[in-house]
């Protein structure tokens, strides 16, 4: 059986092809999990999402370490991408709780979480990088109600080629597959709490 590296043979060639090393990844990750806590600190201490968002994405991140081997991840930059876009895909979530707009629909977190992240990324070298925007994108892209197809990616983002569309797509699947799986294991820890 075909892993996911094996079946997204694009994905592989966008990180190889980046500049975008490990360390500024992490150091990114990091600094903005920081904002994070920050966010979910100035979040109304009854609301439901309190703390139970930022623990969700952590174990989104966490999830990706736990399937290294599923996955066919073979070195750590691969790791660090899909761990960085599962980690803060719901930082919206929190974004529009603390800083709410007019008529601003749930579905749309990816999108406020991935402008959030953008304006906080200006201090990593090559923020604006072909890796950079396929991470953002994906970001942006997971909280859509339809999984979007390659001809819409490329519609949504003329910029981007081929194999970063590819690789898009791919990152985008993923990060909506962990969402999920480490929503369900939360729904059945707290379940287990009440």
């Amino acid at each position: 059986m075909a892993n996911f590296m094996d079946r997204n043979p694009a994905f592989k060639v966008l990180i190889d092809r980046s500049t975008v090393n490990v360390v500024e990844i992490a150091a990114a990750f990091r600094t903005l999990l920081n904002v994070f806590v920050d966010l979910n600190a100035r979040m109304p201490s009854a609301h439901a999402w309190k703390d139970r968002k930022l623990q969700h994405c952590l174990s989104c991140a966490k999830e990706i370490e736990a399937v290294v081997d599923l996955l066919g991840l073979r070195d750590s930059r691969d790791l660090w991408v899909i761990a960085f876009a599962a980690g803060l895909h719901d930082f919206g979530r929190l974004k529009q709780v603390v800083e709410p707009r007019e008529g601003q629909k749930p579905v749309e977190h990816g999108r406020d979480g991935a402008e959030l992240i953008r304006e906080q990324l200006h201090f990593v070298r090559g923020h604006e990088s072909e890796l950079w925007q396929v991470i953002l994108a994906a970001i942006e892209q997971h909280s859509m109600v339809k999984n979007p197809t390659v001809e819409d990616l490329r519609v949504l983002y003329p910029l981007l080629d081929e194999v970063a569309i590819a690789a898009l797509a791919a990152l985008i699947g993923i990060v909506r597959d962990i969402d999920r799986v480490s929503g369900f294991k939360d729904a059945i820890r707290y379940t287990r709490e009440k």
